[in-house]
């Protein structure tokens, strides 16, 4: 066989092995990381599940962490254009607010099952990892903006206590999805959740006529 036909058919069997479909191994990333945490998953594990090629890994995400990094944010903005179209499916802002704290009761049992991987990747690494860090904190004005409005709006159709600040608020649902999220993982029930949800909206309606 000619000498460059081995070359160049060598070079080309070497390079197929790189081809794989990247949104496809990022959300197997994502499923392994919000089912065992990062600190739970080594890189061989994630390259396994990715259905990649070690020097293919290496080349393309540099290591564990760069996946990481890929996978919050995608799982971030996922996240947060679902909350978008949740409350945008109502004109009535408070049945958009019940919609989206509702929303982890309503998905499959395996999905409750996972971590939500903003708050996992928060009690990983707290603040100490400043690209973490600042793709959640982007993420959280993201929903604070998005919740802020909805409660103004809520407030101006006199279905929310006139005295609530629309910030706090804000902070309050904020916080409670993440204790939804943490109480859908360790297997509490749907009908529970959404008693959980109706409690907090009772408590932010209002207690009596407005003057």
């Amino acid at each position: 066989m000619d000498i460059t036909v081995q070359y160049y058919g060598k070079f080309n069997c070497m390079a197929r092995t790189k081809e794989f479909d990247r949104d496809k191994a990022l959300e197997t990333a994502e499923k392994l990381f919000r089912k065992a945490g990062y600190g739970n998953t080594t890189t061989e594990d994630l390259r396994l599940a990715m259905g990649i090629g070690r020097q293919s890994f290496y080349d393309t995400f540099k290591g564990k962490h760069e996946v990481f990094v890929e996978s919050l944010r995608k799982y971030n903005s996922g996240r947060g254009q679902r909350m978008l179209a949740l409350i945008q499916a109502h004109a009535d802002p408070l049945k958009a607010l019940e919609s989206a704290l509702v929303d982890i009761a309503n998905e499959s049992t395996e999905d409750r099952a996972l971590h939500c991987l903003g708050v996992s990747s928060t009690n990983e690494f707290g603040t100490t990892d400043e690209v973490i860090r600042s793709i959640n904190d982007q993420a959280g004005k993201f929903f604070d903006a998005l919740f802020v409005d909805l409660i103004k709006k809520a407030i101006a159709a006199k279905q929310l206590r006139p005295s609530l600040d629309e910030k706090t608020t804000s902070q309050y649902i904020q916080t409670l999805l993440s204790g939804l999220r943490v109480a859908a993982r360790g297997g509490a029930r749907p009908k529970d959740l959404r008693e959980v949800v109706r409690i907090a909206i009772e408590g932010l309606k209002t207690l009596g006529p407005f003057f």
